[in-house]
């Protein structure tokens, strides 16, 4: 890189590919050990798809998801919930958070 530029990588990803082919245990071993690898400045935005998650019966795993990531942001019908960083603000906004973003009446 040089002096100067912007370095790093920027990296979006869609993760429904593990819930379909039920890789739960390696999407979680790769989302915990993913930012202590590179050396280099990365930002990344993984996207989850709450629905699918309920659907396939994952929906459990998005706590241990949750803390695998720095902030955290939540869409669905009614707007976006952002959980900060903090492990006590997760697991006490992500009951909340689910059900905003499961909220459009199924």
């Amino acid at each position: 890189m040089k002096k100067g530029l912007p370095g790093g990588l920027r990296v979006a990803e869609e993760m429904s590919y593990f819930f379909q082919n039920d890789m739960i245990s390696e999407l979680t071993t790769y989302e915990n050990r993913l930012h202590r690898t590179f050396s280099f400045p990365v930002m990344g935005v993984c996207a989850y798809n709450l629905t699918e998650m309920h659907d396939h019966g994952h929906l459990e795993t998005l706590l241990s998801l949750l803390h695998a990531h720095d902030q955290v942001i939540l869409t669905g019908p009614r707007g976006p919930s952002i959980l900060e960083p903090t492990e006590a603000q997760k697991e006490g906004k992500v009951a909340k958070a689910i059900v905003q973003g499961l909220g459009d009446g199924r």
